[in-house]
């Protein structure tokens, strides 16, 4: 099983010098992950730690789950879904990443990708 992420844009605040560079960064396909949570729940992740935006403006993700069958002809989309708004501002107003997760330090420490934050 992958997933593969898109950007859906909802509002641009500006408009990419290059119009033929992607607007979204990193590898947008991931495979699955088997960990446990912090829980202790075990669960599966597709996880993205290099995945950026790079324009300003009000976004959103849209994973699409695939499975792979080298059996098939086609592959088929087992599931699409949106995550919540989110917005991307100024490169001069970053202040950083956001503080690591409970979750995520979970999954760092089960060998999930170190850049995961």
């Amino acid at each position: 099983m992958v997933c593969v992420v898109s950007l859906v844009v909802l509002e641009q605040d500006t408009v990419p010098l290059n119009l033929d560079k992607s607007t979204l960064f990193g590898n947008q396909v991931s495979s699955c992950h088997h960990y446990t949570d912090n829980y202790g729940i075990p669960g599966m992740y597709f996880i993205f730690p290099e995945l950026s935006v790079h324009v300003s403006g009000k976004y959103k993700l849209k994973c699409t789950l695939l499975q792979l069958d080298l059996k098939l002809e086609q592959v088929p989309i087992l599931l699409h879904l949106e995550s919540d708004e989110f917005r991307v501002g100024l490169s001069r107003q970053f202040t950083g990443p956001p503080v690591q997760t409970r979750l995520s330090k979970c999954l760092t420490k089960q060998g999930a990708d170190p850049r995961l934050r």
